[in-house]
């Protein structure tokens, strides 16, 4: 799946493609991702999944993308209104 066979966040596609041999990649990016890309999670069945699954390994699984700017300042926003839950967290983490 990805490198060192691990999975990043429950079951998804592949973001990696060590031969690069079906869309997205290609032998000089075997990854899908770019630094700054946002990711978009969408619940599906285990039977939709497994559909997904099989079309993307053969590069028929369009996928969406939407080019849309950085916006180092929402962000920021962002990491202030979730600090203290992320702190939490990290706390429970620790503990």
């Amino acid at each position: 799946e990805s490198p060192g066979g691990y999975q990043l966040v429950g079951r998804t596609l592949p973001i990696w493609n060590t031969w690069g041999r079906t869309a997205p990649f290609t032998p000089d990016h075997p990854w899908m991702l770019r630094i700054f890309d946002q990711i978009k999670f969408v619940e599906v069945t285990e039977e939709e999944l497994e559909v997904q699954r099989a079309a993307f390994a053969n590069g028929q699984l369009p996928l969406e993308t939407i080019d849309a700017p950085f916006d180092l300042a929402a962000y920021n926003v962002f990491l202030h209104q979730v600090a203290p839950e992320a702190k939490a967290f990290q706390a429970q983490q620790q503990a």
